[in-house]
Protein backbone atom coordinates (compact mmCIF):
# COMPACT_ATOMS: atom_id res chain seq x y z
CA UNK A 1 0.00 0.00 0.00
CA UNK A 2 1.42 3.36 -0.98
CA UNK A 3 0.59 6.54 0.85
CA UNK A 4 0.65 9.85 -1.01
CA UNK A 5 3.02 12.57 0.17
CA UNK A 6 0.03 14.74 1.01
CA UNK A 7 -1.57 12.05 3.17
CA UNK A 8 1.75 11.18 4.83
CA UNK A 9 2.34 14.85 5.70
CA UNK A 10 -1.15 15.24 7.16
CA UNK A 11 -0.69 12.07 9.19
CA UNK A 12 2.70 13.28 10.44
CA UNK A 13 1.33 16.64 11.56
CA UNK A 14 -1.77 15.03 13.07
CA UNK A 15 0.41 12.50 14.93
CA UNK A 16 2.61 15.23 16.33
CA UNK A 17 -0.39 17.24 17.45
CA UNK A 18 -1.91 14.13 19.05
CA UNK A 19 1.34 13.43 20.91
CA UNK A 20 1.39 16.98 22.22
CA UNK A 21 -2.20 16.66 23.43
CA UNK A 22 -1.58 13.24 24.94
CA UNK A 23 1.45 14.50 26.82
CA UNK A 24 -0.80 17.13 28.36
CA UNK A 25 -3.30 14.60 29.66
CA UNK A 26 -0.76 12.42 31.42
CA UNK A 27 -0.35 14.46 34.61
CA UNK A 28 0.17 12.70 37.91
CA UNK A 29 -2.22 13.11 40.80
CA UNK A 30 -0.96 13.13 44.40
CA UNK A 31 -2.89 11.43 47.18
CA UNK A 32 -2.45 12.03 50.89
CA UNK A 33 -3.34 9.73 53.76
CA UNK A 34 -6.29 10.88 55.90
CA UNK A 35 -5.30 12.53 59.19
CA UNK A 36 -5.38 10.53 62.40
CA UNK A 37 -8.70 11.32 64.19
CA UNK A 38 -7.03 11.19 67.63
CA UNK A 39 -4.60 13.97 66.68
CA UNK A 40 -7.29 16.66 66.70
CA UNK A 41 -6.27 17.77 63.20
CA UNK A 42 -9.12 18.09 60.74
CA UNK A 43 -8.66 17.65 57.01
CA UNK A 44 -9.30 20.68 54.84
CA UNK A 45 -12.19 20.43 52.43
CA UNK A 46 -11.06 19.09 49.09
CA UNK A 47 -11.47 21.25 46.03
CA UNK A 48 -14.00 19.89 43.54
CA UNK A 49 -12.56 17.85 40.69
CA UNK A 50 -12.40 20.13 37.62
CA UNK A 51 -12.76 17.14 35.28
CA UNK A 52 -10.57 16.29 32.32
CA UNK A 53 -8.37 18.93 30.66
CA UNK A 54 -10.20 21.13 28.16
CA UNK A 55 -8.55 19.40 25.18
CA UNK A 56 -9.80 16.00 26.39
CA UNK A 57 -13.42 17.19 26.68
CA UNK A 58 -13.81 17.41 22.93
CA UNK A 59 -13.55 14.38 20.66
CA UNK A 60 -10.32 14.37 18.68
CA UNK A 61 -10.67 14.74 14.96
CA UNK A 62 -8.47 12.71 12.67
CA UNK A 63 -7.21 15.85 10.93
CA UNK A 64 -5.57 18.35 13.28
CA UNK A 65 -4.92 20.99 10.60
CA UNK A 66 -7.32 23.83 9.99
CA UNK A 67 -8.15 25.24 6.56
CA UNK A 68 -5.46 27.93 6.84
CA UNK A 69 -2.79 25.39 7.82
CA UNK A 70 -3.77 23.14 4.91
CA UNK A 71 -3.25 26.13 2.61
CA UNK A 72 0.18 26.84 4.06
CA UNK A 73 1.21 23.20 3.68
CA UNK A 74 -0.05 23.11 0.08
CA UNK A 75 1.91 26.28 -0.71
CA UNK A 76 5.08 24.82 0.84
CA UNK A 77 4.71 21.66 -1.25
CA UNK A 78 4.07 23.67 -4.42
CA UNK A 79 7.30 25.61 -3.82
CA UNK A 80 9.13 22.32 -3.39
CA UNK A 81 9.95 22.85 0.29
CA UNK A 82 11.21 19.63 1.84
CA UNK A 83 10.34 20.68 5.40
CA UNK A 84 8.02 23.02 7.26
CA UNK A 85 8.40 24.46 10.76
CA UNK A 86 5.83 23.64 13.44
CA UNK A 87 5.34 25.32 16.77
CA UNK A 88 3.85 22.91 19.31
CA UNK A 89 2.40 23.91 22.66
CA UNK A 90 2.89 21.21 25.28
CA UNK A 91 2.21 20.78 28.95
CA UNK A 92 4.98 22.29 31.03
CA UNK A 93 7.59 19.62 31.73
CA UNK A 94 6.56 17.40 28.78
CA UNK A 95 8.68 18.88 25.99
CA UNK A 96 11.20 16.02 26.04
CA UNK A 97 8.55 13.42 25.19
CA UNK A 98 7.08 15.62 22.45
CA UNK A 99 10.55 16.26 20.98
CA UNK A 100 11.19 12.50 21.01
CA UNK A 101 7.92 11.92 19.12
CA UNK A 102 8.93 14.56 16.56
CA UNK A 103 12.26 12.77 16.03
CA UNK A 104 10.47 9.41 15.71
CA UNK A 105 8.25 10.89 12.98
CA UNK A 106 11.30 12.11 11.02
CA UNK A 107 11.36 15.69 12.29
CA UNK A 108 14.06 17.78 13.88
CA UNK A 109 13.23 19.70 17.08
CA UNK A 110 15.26 22.89 17.04
CA UNK A 111 14.05 24.74 20.13
CA UNK A 112 12.38 23.50 23.30
CA UNK A 113 11.41 25.35 26.44
CA UNK A 114 10.24 23.06 29.24
CA UNK A 115 9.34 25.98 31.50
CA UNK A 116 6.57 27.20 29.20
CA UNK A 117 5.85 24.02 27.21
CA UNK A 118 7.16 24.99 23.77
CA UNK A 119 8.68 22.93 20.94
CA UNK A 120 9.69 24.30 17.55
CA UNK A 121 10.50 21.62 14.99
CA UNK A 122 11.09 21.13 11.28
CA UNK A 123 9.06 18.25 9.85
CA UNK A 124 8.91 16.71 6.36
CA UNK A 125 6.25 18.00 3.99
Amino acid sequence: MTVSRSRRARLTVASLAAVALAAGGAGATAFAAPPDPSSGVRAAAAAPDPGPPKAARHPASRDKLGEHDHGLLTTARARGDKRVTLILATVKGQTASVAAAVRAAGGFPSTTNDRIGYVRAAVPT
